[in-house]
């Protein structure tokens, strides 16, 4: 059982303006392999906007939301409240791959709370929050080390067509709205159709946040690596593909499909060179200029290639 009680950001010391985080989980262990839990997780905001990182702010109204590619609430400059909480379940099978050559881990989380905006003393807008969030990740080791593995990540995300323009938002809230970056989700294997932690100053991607701006979305990585080497030489290829779950005007749902590759040479304990490589090839969800920077035809379909030498020193 852990339990846990943060201040996010301290804005005026002497006013009730701030983000507070309250967190609870729990595992238990139902055998060699099997763990299951729960957790709760809520977020009390105050602080209309002020503090955060930078100019960018930090909230449900703030510059920061259309940063990370989260949704914006339309409150504009009105003061508001928002009480959010995220409750979930989880589950991880043969975490460590010793068990046997199957595992798999994942989780359910349900997105509730209400946002509230203000007019003096008279509440102008209540938006209710109603979202789903699932995640499940399953592989099979092949051969002897832990990188001998192919490995399947999918993901889903609840979506809202009508944003909160009915007062009721049923996509999914997450971190990426009070910081940057505060919602990681980077251990799928891609590169740019979801974030690469490989970045200098900030992980950005086709899909920065898995509320992919509100409208939801459906997608995974598939990915098969193994060692030439044993512990010394690593290779991976790798694939990933997204459909949002609400088309933007002037749109489709497909959000494209990406290749990529890596080849690893491990120099020492904690010490490894690395060259990575990828390309996404962009679909109809992003002819919309709603989510294109504002041009009437599709953006280039990107590509990244570097050389990374990682040490981690303790």
């Amino acid at each position: 059982m852990e339990a846990g009680y943060y201040q996010l950001y301290e804005n005026n010391v002497e006013e009730n303006d701030d983000v507070t985080l309250m967190e609870a989980t729990y595992i238990q262990h139902l055998g060699m392999a099997l763990d299951w839990g729960g957790s709760a997780y809520y977020v009390r905001d105050r602080a209309n906007g002020e503090g955060g990182p930078s100019v960018l702010g930090q909230g449900l109204n703030s510059i920061l939301t259309g940063y990370n590619g989260t949704y914006r609430f339309p409150f504009g400059a009105d003061p508001y409240k928002a009480d959010v909480a995220w409750l979930g379940t989880f589950f991880g099978y043969n975490s460590q791959y010793m068990m046997s050559p199957w595992f798999a881990n994942g989780f359910v989380n349900v997105n509730v709370g209400s946002a509230r905006s203000y007019a003096g003393n008279l509440v102008k807008r209540d938006i209710s929050i109603l979202g789903l969030g699932a995640n499940l990740r399953a592989g099979y080791r092949y051969g002897q080390t832990p990188n001998d593995a192919l490995i399947v990540d999918l993901l889903y995300t609840s979506g809202d067509p009508n944003g909160a323009s009915d007062d009721k938002y049923a996509g999914v809230l997450t971190g990426n709205m009070w910081g940057t970056p505060a919602a990681l989700y980077i251990s799928h294997g891609g590169y740019l159709l979801f974030p690469h932690a490989n970045v200098v100053n900030r992980y950005i991607s086709a899909v920065t946040d898995i509320s992919n701006l509100g409208y939801g979305i459906l997608g995974g990585t598939l990915n098969l690596s193994r060692d030439f080497v044993p512990n010394k030489l690593q290779g991976k290829l790798g694939t990933a593909m997204a459909w949002s779950n609400v088309k933007p005007t002037g749109g489709g749902d497909f959000m494209g499909v990406e290749a990529n590759g890596k080849v690893a040479y491990q120099l020492g304990p904690f010490m490894s060179v690395e060259l990575h490589g990828a390309y996404l090839w962009l679909g109809d969800f992003f002819d919309s200029p709603t989510v294109n920077g504002g041009f009437e035809q599709r953006p280039v379909d990107p590509f990244t290639a570097f050389l990374a030498f990682k040490w981690l020193m303790f």
